[in-house]
C-alpha cells in the first residue's frame, strides 16, 4: 500500500479514522511520541477547531496515526471527484496556514508538503495536521512519495516570501489537469517550462473564465521584480493574503470528474499534435540544459587550454618568422647596424645583421656580453 492511505478502524471499542505510514519495521524516534501533541486545525462548514491525532496503530503488518472517526480524503482528489469546490479548499487551507503563521506551516525549504492536507466531508471542510504529525510521515515515505508531496512543487528564481504562493497557484492548475505542472522531469530539466492551460481548457475546463488562467499563468511565470514588488518584507505565510484576496473573485466555472475520465482526457490532450509539438521542444531544451551541466565544464576548460597553447605557440611563431629589423636597410647602413650592435654587445641585433651568414666578431661578443652579465651579477 501507498503512504497516506485511509482506512476506518474499530480500536478499543471506538471507530478510528487511520492514515497509512508505512511498515511496523520503522520505529519512529521516542520523541515524537512524548509531551503535548501539537494542534492541527479542522474546518468545516466555515469554522475552525483545534484537532489533534490519538497515537499509532499496527494493522496488518502496517503502522497507521489513527485519530477521531473523519470522513477525510486525500488532498490530490481536488483534482477529480472534489474538482467543482477545489478552488474554496484551496482558499481554506491558504486562510488557516496565515492565521496560524510560520510556525504552524513549518515548510520545508519554503514549500509545506502536501501530505499535511485532506478534504473533509466531501470537500465541505479540510484538515491541516499539525507539523509534529507531518514530521512523522515524512519518516515514512519513500523518495518518490517526499517528490510528489513536496520536491515537484519547487521552483527555481522563486523568492522566499513568494514560495507558497506560487505553491498555490500550482495546486490551481493541479486542480483543472489533473498534472502537477513541474512534476515531469524533462519538464524540470528544460527550466521548469510547464504546458500552457490553454492546451488542457477545452478538453477539461471550457466554461473557465480566461482571468482565472490569466491569474494561475501570472503567478507561476512571475519576474523575481514582480515578486518582490507583491511580497514586500513579509513571510510567506503572511503573503498568502495576496493570495487569497486575488483567488477569491476569480470564477470557477469547473465540474466534478472520475479518474478515469479525468485520465482519459488528460491522455487525449497528451496525445494532440499541438501537445507532442510543445513536449518535443520542453524535451529538447532538456537534452540541451542536461547535456551542458554534465560536460560543459569539461568542454569550457578544453576550450581555454586550446586558446592559451594557442596563443603561445602563435606568439612563438610570430616571433620566429618575424624579419630582422635590418630588412629595409642598404649596404652601409647594415655594416653600420653590425659595429654598432658589436659596440653595445647586443647579441640580437648583431645576429639580425649577420643573418645567414656568420662572422668571428659573433662569438666575442656573445663571450663579452655574458661576461658582463656574469659581472653585473656578482656586483648586484
Amino acid at each position: 500500500m501507498k503512504a497516506g492511505n485511509i482506512v476506518n478502524k474499530i480500536i478499543e471499542g471506538e471507530e478510528k479514522t487511520c492514515i497509512l505510514l508505512g511498515g511496523e519495521d520503522l520505529q519512529p524516534p521516542k520523541h515524537m511520541m512524548q509531551g503535548e501533541k501539537q494542534k492541527g486545525v479542522l474546518s468545516l462548514n466555515g469554522e475552525d477547531n483545534p484537532w489533534t491525532w490519538t497515537g499509532l496503530c499496527t494493522i496488518e503488518g502496517s503502522r497507521y496515526v489513527y485519530f477521531d472517526r473523519i470522513d477525510i480524503e486525500p488532498f490530490d482528489s481536488i483534482a477529480s471527484l472534489h474538482r467543482d469546490k477545489a478552488l474554496q479548499i484551496i482558499l481554506t487551507i491558504a486562510r488557516i496556514l496565515t492565521q496560524n503563521g510560520e510556525k504552524f506551516a513549518s515548510t520545508i525549504v519554503n514549500i509545506i508538503p502536501t501530505y499535511r492536507f485532506y478534504i473533509v466531508n466531501g470537500g465541505d471542510g479540510v484538515l491541516v495536521l499539525p507539523p509534529d504529525l507531518g514530521d512523522l510521515i515524512s519518516i515514512y515515505l519513500s523518495e518518490e512519495d517526499r517528490y510528489t508531496t513536496h520536491g515537484c512543487y519547487i521552483k527555481n528564481n522563486t523568492e522566499a516570501g513568494f514560495s507558497l504562493i506560487r505553491q498555490f497557484a500550482q495546486f490551481m492548475y493541479f486542480a483543472l489537469t489533473g498534472i502537477k505542472p513541474y512534476e515531469d522531469i524533462s519538464i524540470r530539466q528544460s527550466g521548469c517550462h510547464d504546458i500552457p492551460l490553454e492546451i488542457y481548457k477545452e478538453g477539461l475546463f471550457p466554461s473557465l473564465n480566461d482571468e482565472t488562467i490569466g491569474f494561475i499563468n501570472f503567478v507561476m511565470h512571475a519576474k523575481e521584480r514582480d515578486q518582490r514588488d507583491i511580497m514586500g518584507n513579509r513571510g510567506a505565510c503572511d503573503n498568502l493574503r495576496w493570495f487569497i484576496t486575488k483567488a477569491s473573485s476569480l470564477d470557477w466555472s469547473v465540474s466534478s470528474i472520475d479518474e478515469a475520465t479525468l485520465r482519459a482526457r488528460s491522455s487525449e490532450i497528451a496525445s494532440s499534435e499541438k501537445a507532442r509539438s510543445m513536449m518535443e521542444k520542453i524535451e529538447k531544451e532538456a537534452r540541451r540544459k542536461n547535456f551542458w551541466r554534465q560536460k560543459g565544464s569539461i568542454i569550457i576548460t578544453a576550450s581555454v587550454v586550446f586558446i592559451v597553447v594557442a596563443a603561445i605557440l602563435f606568439s612563438y611563431i610570430s616571433n620566429l618568422l618575424e624579419p630582422p629589423y635590418t630588412k629595409d636597410m642598404n649596404q652601409v647602413e647594415m655594416i653600420q647596424a653590425f659595429y654598432e650592435a658589436q659596440n653595445s654587445l647586443n647579441v640580437d641585433e648583431l645576429s639580425d645583421a649577420l643573418d645567414g651568414c656568420s662572422a668571428p666578431q659573433e662569438s666575442e661578443v656573445i663571450n663579452l656580453y655574458v661576461t658582463r652579465q656574469t659581472r653585473s651579477a656578482y656586483e648586484g
